[in-house]
């Protein structure tokens, strides 16, 4: 969708995704009627970042975080569901695009007699940049929805953790409905979990995107929905991932070590997968899915009140 030239006026906002048109109308002794652009954008724990200042949390580079939401290795017969954001919207605001994106990689370094990575462990980590490329025995969507805004019902889990939430949360996460860890977890927090199912959706969906349509690193992606909100609503963007096992995927030919940007018409993702194979004294673990990344893109309106 594109922004109709109603909207640019502040009139009417039409939206095919509900099949709705929508005409803004200001509240009495409203003299005039701006808009705030917000982002809201996944933040997730980084088991592999390293050397955080201290500090507190207006510190921006305190703690083991980074953008998007680590995906755990272990391949289930489920899908992880991560929580990208929520926002909080009034009548009048609108959703205005989505963000999406992952992350392959793997681990280089060194294992133990049971083929489990030990430290010191290095990470190769890559975009996927093709729009509908994915593991032979993987897949993603991004799903989009809307509820009507009530009172935040979050309680506590027993597996919580740095973003990892019980069924939903305020603000990014990978969710849970049940959850499970070996004794000596591989990897720290969440990521070395081996029992994971998903909790059910909160909300009517408005979207599902199968493939990359807005990548994180889109102009396009800051004008495609617009979307407007009639009423008090909680929005949620969820990213499912179906992590791939590396043990039983096929892969593509390693094509006896050439150098594979010499091959004409390779994807970067499987130039990756060729790097990986050929780095096979090198390989701890993977390549697997990575991180997921999701962003909404809000405009909330402003109001400025003038005397009676």
């Amino acid at each position: 969708m594109t922004q109709p030239a109603e909207l640019r006026g502040h009139g009417d906002a039409h939206c095919t995704a509900c099949g709705a048109v929508n005409r803004l109308k200001p509240a009495r002794h409203v003299h005039e009627l701006t808009r705030d652009r917000q982002e809201v954008t996944a933040r997730g724990f980084d088991d592999f970042k390293q050397g955080a200042i201290a500090g507190g949390s207006a510190d921006p580079l305190a703690g083991p975080y980074s953008t998007g939401i680590r995906i755990p290795p272990a391949p289930l017969d489920v899908a992880y569901r991560v929580l990208c954001g929520v926002a909080e919207l009034d009548a009048g605001d609108m959703i205005v695009g989505i963000r999406q994106g992952i992350e392959i990689g793997a681990i280089l370094g060194e294992v133990d007699d049971s083929g489990n990575p030990i430290a010191p462990m290095w990470p190769e980590i890559r975009p996927v940049t093709t729009y509908n490329w994915r593991f032979i025995d993987s897949a993603w969507a991004w799903t989009l929805t809307r509820e009507p805004l009530s009172r935040f019902p979050y309680r506590s889990g027993p597996n919580d953790r740095d973003t990892f939430a019980f069924r939903d949360c305020s603000g990014s996460a990978l969710v849970y409905e049940t959850a499970a860890f070996p004794a000596v977890p591989i990897y720290p927090g969440y990521i070395g979990l081996d029992g994971y199912t998903p909790p059910a959706m909160r909300g009517q969906k408005v979207l599902t995107a199968y493939d990359l349509r807005w990548p994180f690193d889109s102009d396009q992606s800051n004008e495609e929905l617009w979307i407007p909100v009639h009423r008090p609503e909680r929005w949620r963007l969820y990213c499912d991932v179906l992590q791939t096992n590396p043990g039983t995927r096929n892969d593509p030919p390693n094509w006896g070590g050439t150098d594979v940007r010499q091959i004409q018409g390779i994807v970067p993702e499987d130039e990756f997968l060729s790097f990986c194979l050929n780095a096979v004294d090198d390989l701890a673990a993977g390549p697997f899915v990575w991180r997921a990344h999701g962003r909404l893109i809000v405009e909330r309106i402003k109001r400025e009140r003038g005397p009676r």
